[in-house]
């Protein structure tokens, strides 16, 4: 295809400056966003070390001891159900707390012991996926989150921008360039080839990730904008119209079991796969009742899928706006959004899907970095510029500590995560403040240090972090026990041989760069 010379070299410098401006924050977002792929198994994981788990059938006779010692924990609690027979399930009731997510809430976890006794057990758990899913959502920037989230809603749109370019500039010589990966002594070709390549063959990905990323930072605009233009000001009203009236609850009856709950639920909906049922006081004395679950069927929510509101009882479902399958047509398009984002749909071959296309993204914006300091450095020595320009120094510098700061602060919060839980009265805190510690650190190594010399020793860093991850799984559940009931399960196992298989990759990449120092 021919495109006018003049036309490829204007856009091309629209893409290596939007690149340049947009890269970073783009890579903490998609490793970030990669991870977060993981962020229910990893919260599950840490969880479990605090759960004691019973079979589902045996819960009526913990919720009937809860009732007559500890009857607080039974205004807000939730049941989460571990495999899908129920046969593990485990409950843990909250007190105070304030706001749709209960922020500041004290959590505690209940069991019958071997006496038929009730034990009540504080529970600190740190909520690390979802921690690693803020960054991811607001790019790494330690803001408020609506401002981090309006900055990540304009570099989506300059991403958008460098998308369109990067496809023009590549085009004219799509036929030639497609599958070569030119590996040798031309660092720039070699760059420029591995973020050509992996740029074309996930561009859908890319296009979805960037339309989805924008309307999420400006649905608050795109609300009051259809406010004023075609609703003159009556949006929330029409909304409030068109739900369905809540049903009356009828509060003379018995309350229903979590078995009953479920069962009734089974009927109505064959193909939904609760996870977890959750319970807490409704107005005027009245039980609200919804379960957490996941219908691979349809496109969910998030990760952690959809959930539906029961009459707690006679089992009716009273609310299905968020559950897969039953939603109403405007719903299931919003839905939509939601999981061509996340990649909450397809199970789990889409997930690893995700994963991978998100690390591959991170690569990208790093390749495009890395392309542009060789192209700025094969031009200085052309032209015996000694010593380089500083902007070629900050780029390359930020380049190597940004990178891996991300990269170990997340690897760091992770391997803390249980150990914060066990022994920080706030270890959601304690994760944030070291995540951004490591993070700073790295930096700022990078710009004292040589950026090449500091490049090795960072992804080093990385690789001793990530693997230490398995290690500290190894001795946490084997040798000092430290979980109530030991998670050896498929989840562990995988997050093990994820941060192995990692940690190997960042020692590689640290040994080749050192050779090459």
């Amino acid at each position: 295809m021919k495109i006018n010379t003049s036309l490829v070299l204007l856009y091309k410098e629209i893409h290596t400056w939007v690149g340049i401006v947009c890269g970073l924050f783009l890579f903490i977002a998609f490793y970030a966003g990669a991870i977060t792929m993981f962020s229910p198994a990893i919260d599950q994981w840490v969880q479990n070390d605090f759960l004691h788990p019973a079979p589902l059938d045996s819960m009526s006779s913990l919720l009937e001891k809860i009732h007559d010692e500890r009857s607080d924990l039974l205004k807000n609690y939730t049941i989460t159900l571990m495999d899908p027979n129920g046969n593990k399930s485990t409950f843990i009731g909250y007190t105070g707390g304030h706001g749709r997510r209960n922020e500041g809430a004290s959590a505690f976890t209940a069991f019958l012991d071997d006496t038929n006794t009730l034990q009540v057990q504080k529970i600190n758990p740190a909520h690390t996926g979802e921690i690693i899913n803020k960054i991811h959502q607001t790019i790494g920037l330690p803001f408020n989150h609506t401002i981090s989230e309006f900055i990540m809603g304009w570099v989506a749109l300059l991403y958008g921008l460098a998308l369109i370019t990067g496809i023009v500039i590549f085009l004219p010589g799509l036929k030639k360039n497609l599958f070569a990966v030119r590996v040798g002594t031309n660092k720039k070709k070699m760059w420029l080839d591995i973020h050509n390549v992996l740029g074309v063959f996930s561009l859908p990905f890319h296009l979805i990730i960037a339309l989805t990323s924008v309307t999420f930072a400006f649905h608050d605009v795109f609300y009051a904008a259809q406010d004023a233009l075609f609703y003159h000001h009556d949006l929330n009203k029409t909304f409030a119209a068109a739900r369905a009236p809540t049903p009356s609850i009828n509060k003379t009856g018995r309350l229903l079991t979590p078995p009953e709950l479920l069962n009734a639920l089974k009927v109505q909906a064959p193909h939904f796969q609760p996870t977890s049922l959750s319970a807490h006081a409704g107005p005027h004395g009245s039980v609200m009742t919804q379960v957490q679950g996941m219908d691979l069927h349809h496109p969910m929510r998030s990760l952690t899928g959809g959930f539906v509101t029961l009459d707690a009882y006679t089992g009716t479902i009273t609310q299905k706006e968020y559950m897969p399958g039953l939603q109403s047509t405007s719903s299931a398009v919003l839905t939509s959004f939601f999981a061509l984002h996340f990649g909450s749909f397809g199970g789990t071959a889409m997930l690893w899907a995700y994963f991978i296309l998100g690390a591959s993204g991170a690569f990208i914006f790093y390749s495009g970095n890395i392309l542009w300091l060789e192209t700025r450095r094969k031009k200085g020595s052309q032209a015996a510029q000694t010593p380089p320009k500083l902007s070629h120094k900050i780029l390359s510098s930020l380049t190597v500590g940004v990178t891996s700061g991300c990269i170990a602060g997340i690897s760091a919060i992770i391997l803390a995560a249980r150990w914060l839980s066990h022994y920080s009265q706030s270890p959601d805190i304690s994760s944030v403040i070291l995540y951004y510690c490591v993070f700073t650190l790295c930096v700022a190594w990078a710009f004292i240090i040589k950026s090449q010399r500091a490049s090795w020793h960072l992804l080093g860093l990385c690789g001793l972090i990530t693997l230490s991850i398995a290690l500290s799984n190894l001795w946490g559940t084997y040798v000092i026990r430290l979980s109530a009931s030991p998670v050896t399960g498929a989840t562990e196992q995988i997050m093990n041989l994820i941060a192995t298989l990692a940690a190997c990759s960042f020692f590689f990449m640290a040994y080749k760069i050192r050779q090459k120092a």
